[in-house]
């Protein structure tokens, strides 16, 4: 992206990182990505230059849509091993960790107290992104074994301007450093809409 000409943010999410906290949500990272993107799109309101696209993975892309759904603009989106529904990856997680049905259902109502018991509709890609008409490119690995491929596809089919791209042994996290998803997302990013 540099070589293309674009400057790149990033930024460490709350308990990430170089940031203080040891828990942190998909809420306060939406907070979190909304602040960053109308602290960019403020500093350089002069230079009419506003936050070209965002790239996204797993949660990031779950918290980038609720930020998406509030208002939040932007360009162009790719998503990367996308989390549609954060129930998932609470069902995946007590599996993975062997936890009982008791000990599971008391982490979905610890969920609920927190957040409200509407907390995964809110959390929702396929929900949030129904009225979402930016271009968006999402790669999704078949083999990911942290969230399912078919959490990509359902989000490719709710989201009007979508595109999925399906890649086979990449997993959840090498996919991020392959060289063609990579080219891709340049690609994606450099392209007119």
């Amino acid at each position: 992206l540099l070589e293309a000409g674009y400057q790149v943010l990033a930024f460490d999410a709350p308990a990430h990182g170089s940031t203080t906290g040891e828990q942190s949500n998909g809420f306060e990272l939406a907070e979190a990505i909304e602040t960053v993107v109308k602290y960019q799109n403020s500093s350089n309101s002069q230079l009419s230059q506003s936050i070209e696209g965002i790239i996204a993975h797993s949660l990031g892309a779950t918290s980038t849509t609720l930020a998406f759904s509030k208002g939040m603009k932007t360009r162009k989106v790719v998503y990367i091993g996308t989390m549609c529904w954060i129930s998932n990856a609470l069902t995946l997680f007590a599996r993975r960790a062997k936890l009982s049905i008791e000990v599971s259902e008391a982490l979905r109502h610890l969920f609920e107290e927190q957040f409200g018991q509407d907390v995964w509709q809110r959390l929702a890609v396929d929900q949030n992104a129904q009225n979402l008409t930016i271009p968006v490119l999402l790669f999704h690995d078949r083999r990911d074994r942290e969230v399912v491929f078919d959490e990509s596809l359902t989000v490719s089919q709710v989201w009007s301007n979508a595109r999925l791209i399906e890649t086979v042994g990449l997993g959840h996290r090498r996919i991020l450093r392959d060289k063609s998803v990579v080219q891709q997302t340049v690609d994606f990013m450099s392209t007119s809409v």
